[in-house]
């Protein structure tokens, strides 16, 4: 890859970095449309009013500037409906009007080829990119957004003594974690027409479990442009959340009105259907989801979208069969899963399990050893009960006395203090919840489900560390046998007095 000119650099600093939005030249005739420079020139939504604009004005006075205002403003919609996931049914008339002109929008059109195709850094040299057309703010966000195409150079630390421009849509939108320290209803009356922002702020939101404001903010961006996939699915999120799966549902599909190649939307279908226990729907859905071929952008936990996806859908596909007593199937899908997703507990703890209940004891304890996330209070369990079998099959007899080595005690133990700390950590979380997130009949929702999923896993819980406590009570000649047995019945009385 050539090095990037140090004259691309010199010009964030040079040429204007201090005015408030682009300067886009408007009609002579402006105030026959009633919308402001601001709005124009700052964000998607406002981009889109300066199309219909633009298209006005051409239809009245057809002339090359406004001809290439109108192909500029159609780029930045373009790009823009890409990176956010906007179906554009207009994209491939827009690329032919770029690349069929001079060089400078043929430069756009590459452009565009470029963030279609995955941003791929290889796929795109930045380094002879020169700015033109005297409109400054707009070059300036050109080049911070090239450096995409530059890895790992963070090309907005440049401008980072230019507090005005750092607060402006366009390149809040290029530095999204400014948006955060802000209060959400002072940066709602800052920027009232800024959806993207909106978007950025729900989805922090709702990492946060701040779901009412998350949830208002996937509103406001919709009611600026309708057919905002991310905010649609950010809903269906919450829903998810919630476990009102057919609310949930509803959304995803709204996804799929718009963009009908959508895998997340296509996916989180298939997992509200086997949450539903709807497993043949569930599997239907994400065998569709498997059979589209489409560049999806972006990563998820590390991993490129489409084969995350991909894997995860394996991994539900095989769920859905093992609840549907079809070994077979599981194991064919499961083993898929795997091979996308290197590191996906919950594919190693279905595969052992599937081995488990074969008897294949090695290979179920290989997959459970790489199961092991500190969440799963399962995988030390089974780990126990796979080593108690081989200890007993392979136990020394010399005399009267056992000495096996008991390597199913340690992981005993453990899984009785992973089931300790989780009914403990959920009855924290459901004394300290803040359900005023949610409207009345939802927080009712949400309480009767934590308190049904605590009795469920208290139940459980005492169930397998009574299991523990006799197996270990039958053990001859276990060193530290009352030591261990005291430590159990303490877990096992907290649970019971829970």
């Amino acid at each position: 890859m050539r090095k990037v000119n140090i004259i691309i650099i010199a010009l964030i600093l040079l040429t204007g970095c201090h005015r408030n939005t682009v300067k886009t030249a408007l009609p002579s005739d402006a105030d026959r449309f009633e919308i402001s420079e601001s709005i124009i020139n700052s964000h998607l939504y406002g981009w889109l009013q300066a199309e219909i604009l633009y298209e006005k004005e051409f239809n009245i006075r057809p002339t090359k500037e406004i001809e290439e205002k109108l192909r500029q403003i159609r780029f930045l919609i373009l790009v823009r409906q890409i990176e956010e996931g906007i179906p554009d049914p207009k994209a491939d008339e827009t690329i032919q009007a770029l690349c069929k002109e001079d060089i400078y929008d043929k430069r756009l059109c590459e452009i565009v080829k470029w963030v279609q195709n995955g941003k791929k850094y290889e796929e795109l040299n930045s380094s002879h990119f020169i700015p033109a057309r005297n409109d400054p703010v707009f070059e300036n966000y050109l080049t911070l957004f090239l450096f995409q195409a530059v890895p790992p150079f963070d090309a907005f630390s440049l401008l980072e003594s230019f507090e005005t421009t750092k607060q402006t849509p366009l390149f809040l939108y290029m530095n999204p974690r400014s948006i955060f320290p802000m209060e959400p209803a002072d940066y709602a009356s800052i920027h009232p027409h800024f959806a993207e922002g909106f978007i950025a702020l729900a989805e922090h939101l709702f990492r946060g479990n701040k779901y009412r404001l998350s949830r208002e903010f996937y509103n406001k961006a919709l009611e600026l442009i309708p057919n905002y996939t991310k905010a649609l699915l950010g809903l269906g999120d919450i829903y998810y959340a919630l476990e009102d799966y057919e609310r949930a549902m509803h959304h995803y599909n709204m996804v799929l009105r718009y963009a009908p190649a959508d895998i997340a939307a296509m996916y989180r279908i298939g997992l509200a259907l086997h949450q539903l226990g709807r497993y043949d729907e569930s599997n239907s859905t994400i065998d569709r989801m498997l059979r589209i071929d489409t560049v999806q952008d972006g990563r998820v936990s590390g991993i490129p979208a489409v084969q995350y996806y991909q894997g995860q859908g394996y991994y539900i596909k095989a769920y859905n069969q093992y609840l549907l007593n079809d070994p077979v199937g599981s194991r064919k899908f499961v083993d898929m899963a795997k091979s996308l997703l290197s590191f996906s507990p919950e594919s190693y703890y279905l595969s052992g399990i599937l081995f488990y209940e074969s008897l294949e004891l090695e290979a179920a304890r290989q997959d459970f050893m790489s199961a092991i996330d500190g969440r799963n209070c399962q995988v030390p369990l089974h780990l126990g009960f796979i080593y108690e079998k081989l200890d007993v099959a392979n136990k020394n007899i010399v005399g009267d006395k056992d000495t096996s080595v008991h390597r199913s005690i340690p992981h005993f133990l453990e899984a009785a203090a992973c089931l300790d700390s989780g009914v403990r950590t959920l009855n924290s979380t459901i004394n300290g919840f803040d359900f005023s997130e949610f409207e009345p009949h939802e927080q009712e929702r949400m309480k009767r489900n934590m308190v049904r999923r605590l009795t469920n896993m208290r139940s459980s819980s005492i169930l397998i560390a009574e299991n523990i406590i006799y197996r270990i009570d039958e053990y001859e000649f276990l060193p530290e046998k009352e030591k261990h047995l005291q430590y159990l019945n303490g877990i096992l009385s907290r649970l019971r007095n829970l």
